[in-house]
């Protein structure tokens, strides 16, 4: 039996460098490029044990039709809501801060190529957050 120890998404983006910056100044991802210099057609994104793949592609992002998220981001200590008022203020926000019905607390912000990305936390004390209806 084959184990899988992760799984990587890879995005494609038109432009590697605006993708980077993005990632970079609303989560704190770190990004090792390729090339070196920019123009840049590859680059792997890390932000603790996460990472995301992108790659230059002519046409990118994601089909203006599909529902729901791209990427779902889980984190911990107890900071997602300062990370929703931060990104409420410099991103688009797709979904409020709402608990869900399993326990975490999640919201949906889309990045530049119209990826949407669903951060996640489980806060145990996070009773005045509207749940999920839907």
């Amino acid at each position: 039996m084959v184990m899988v120890n992760s799984a990587v998404p890879v995005l494609r983006v038109t432009d590697v460098t605006r993708t980077i910056n993005w990632y970079r100044e609303m989560l704190g991802f770190t990004a090792d490029p390729f090339p070196d210099l920019p123009p840049h057609e590859f680059a792997i994104l890390e932000q603790g044990a996460t990472r995301i793949m992108v790659r230059r592609a002519p046409a990118s992002g994601r089909a203006p039709e599909l529902k729901g998220w791209d990427v779902y981001i889980g984190l911990s200590g107890g900071h997602l809501r300062e990370i929703y008022a931060d990104l409420r203020q410099r991103a688009e926000v797709m979904r409020p801060l709402e608990r869900m019905p399993y326990g975490d607390t999640e919201f949906d912000v889309r990045d530049p190529d119209g990826y949407v990305l669903c951060l996640s936390e489980l806060l145990p004390e996070a009773a005045d957050i509207p749940l999920a209806t839907a």
